[in-house]
């Protein structure tokens, strides 16, 4: 098990981090608002995932992250009680690193003196939800250093750089204080709901 650390902040956002046979399987989402259901679309999401990954074979790959994503946006789109919401999966496996999303919700691997975007080229609309996302992965092999998932909560309001030093620093566990310090207001609200999962890859 992976040394991790993970907080959702506000009605709509939403963490899960889940162990399927030999890899360990992290996601973000942030439910739409404003059109009704995100919180519902969120939450029907990482129960498909935690269903979904338990019934695969050990071996993953970028192609089946993106095919359950596929999988999750014409499920919720079925579901009356439902609306839309972003999708950022990452699965770790031995020394391998595999992604893919929806929306803007973002993914990071961090080293000590580099910072790939997992994120990187991803389609934000349509959402899960609509039955006409268009997910993106990215696979990356024999990474070390350290993993994060955030919703725009965290990613749209604090800086990269600031983000990037704080993952280096400290543990899972101390980061997510300071990254939730980036976005806070002096009157203890946050501009928007907000989910962050750090996990040391090593």
């Amino acid at each position: 098990m992976l040394d991790f650390a993970e907080i959702q902040i506000g009605r709509e956002d939403r963490t899960l981090v889940t162990h399927c046979g030999d890899f360990q399987l992290f996601l973000v989402a942030d439910g739409a608002g404003g059109i009704g259901g995100g919180a519902e679309a969120a939450d029907d999401l990482l129960i498909l995932a935690a269903r979904y990954f338990n019934n695969q074979p050990e071996k993953l790959s970028p192609d089946l992250l993106c095919d359950f994503l596929m999988f999750a946006d014409n499920h919720i789109y079925k579901s009356p009680q439902s609306g839309e919401t972003t999708a950022v999966i990452v699965a770790v496996q031995g020394d391998s690193v595999f992604s893919a999303s929806v929306g803007d919700s973002e993914a990071w691997v961090i080293e000590s003196n580099d910072l790939c975007e997992l994120t990187e080229g991803q389609v934000r609309k349509p959402l899960l939800g609509s039955a006409s996302s268009v997910p993106k992965s990215l696979g990356l092999m024999k990474t070390t250093g350290k993993l994060i998932l955030g919703s725009d909560g965290l990613f749209k309001y604090a800086k990269m750089a600031d983000i990037a030093s704080i993952v280096r620093t400290y543990t899972p566990k101390e980061c997510i204080p300071r990254l939730l310090d980036l976005v806070q207001f002096p009157s203890g609200r946050y501009p928007d709901d907000v989910a962050i999962i750090v996990c040391d890859i090593n």
